[in-house]
C-alpha cells in the first residue's frame, strides 16, 4: 500500500512539472527559470518574513495604529468610538476603521439621512461595528444585532460595553422574517 502522504506529493510534483513543461514550451527557458524563482522567493518570504508580504503589512499597520490611538476611531461617523483589541471578524480591516474611512460608501449610505432614525437591524452584525456605531454616534436609538456565531455575539456585548451603549442593543441570533417584520 502505498502511503497516502507520498501519493499526494506525487501527485503535485506530476502537476508540477507538467504546468513547469507547458509553461516552458510557450515562454521560453529565461522567462520560466525567472517565473520559478519569483514565486519561490514569495513562499519563502511570506513564510519567513510574515510582514512583508501584503496582509502582513495590513497586520502591522493595523497593530501600529489600535497602539497609537488606543483602538479609538479617529475620524468619520463613529469618530471616539472605541474599538476591541481583537476582532473576531477582521483584523485587516481595523486601521481603516480606526481611521475613520473603513467601507465609507456604505457609511455615507447609511448615515446620509440628516433625520435620527430610531432602530437600525443589522443582520449579520459580526462584531457590531455598524450595530454598535450606528447607537454609539446617536444616528440610531437602538441597534438589534442579529448574529447566529456566539463568539461574536460576546464581542458584540463586549464593544456596547465599552462604549457605554449597552443598554441600546439587542443582540438576537438567526434573523428570520418574522422577527423583524
Amino acid at each position: 500500500l502505498i502511503d497516502s502522504k507520498i501519493l499526494h506529493g506525487k501527485i503535485l510534483l506530476m502537476v508540477f512539472i507538467k504546468t513547469f513543461n507547458n509553461f516552458y514550451l510557450k515562454h521560453g527557458f529565461y522567462k520560466t527559470i525567472k517565473t520559478i524563482v519569483y514565486e519561490l522567493n514569495n513562499i519563502v518570504s511570506s513564510t519567513l518574513f510574515p510582514s512583508f508580504t501584503i496582509n502582513g503589512r495590513r497586520k502591522y499597520l493595523a497593530r501600529a495604529l489600535a497602539k497609537k490611538f488606543d483602538n479609538t476611531i479617529q475620524g468619520g461617523i463613529f469618530k471616539g468610538m472605541k474599538l476591541l483589541e481583537n476582532s473576531v471578524w477582521d483584523n485587516l480591516s481595523k486601521s481603516s476603521q480606526i481611521l475613520g474611512i473603513y467601507e465609507q460608501q456604505i457609511s455615507d449610505i447609511l448615515f446620509s439621512s440628516s433625520t435620527k432614525n430610531n432602530i437600525l437591524i443589522d443582520i449579520g452584525a459580526a462584531d457590531g461595528y455598524y450595530g454598535v456605531g450606528g447607537v454609539f454616534c446617536n444616528h440610531f436609538k437602538k441597534s438589534i444585532c442579529y448574529e447566529i456565531d456566539p463568539v461574536a455575539q460576546l464581542a458584540i456585548r463586549k464593544l456596547s460595553i465599552v462604549n457605554n451603549v449597552q443598554d441600546k442593543i439587542s443582540i438576537c441570533g438567526k434573523a428570520d422574517a418574522a422577527d423583524i417584520l
